[in-house]
């Protein structure tokens, strides 16, 4: 069975303050293994290095009290309303 798709939510203050320091963490990590992704010489290890970034991001987000599930949703949230991404990029600025 496929994954259920993320729920789309409407999260709280507190919420997005976990998310915003979830998903910096996350885009520093995709930013460590993306050269060694490209540098990988076939797709066994290209597997196992997306993995291990796979893994250390799960630990990002949980690290920050929130469920992958929680994450993603509020991903979803973000990309789907200007209001709530423009409450983002203000959080962001502060």
């Amino acid at each position: 069975a496929a994954p259920a798709a993320p729920e789309v939510v409407q999260p709280t203050d507190e919420e997005l303050e976990r998310y915003i320091g979830a998903a910096q963490k996350v885009a520093a990590v995709a930013q460590e293994y993306q050269p060694q992704l490209e540098q990988a010489s076939d797709d066994a290890a290209r597997q196992q290095i997306m993995q291990e970034a796979d893994e250390k991001m799960v630990a990002a987000v949980e690290e920050d009290g929130l469920s992958v599930e929680e994450y993603n949703g509020i991903s979803l949230a973000i990309q789907q309303d200007a209001e709530l991404r423009n409450k983002v990029e203000q959080m962001l600025n502060q």
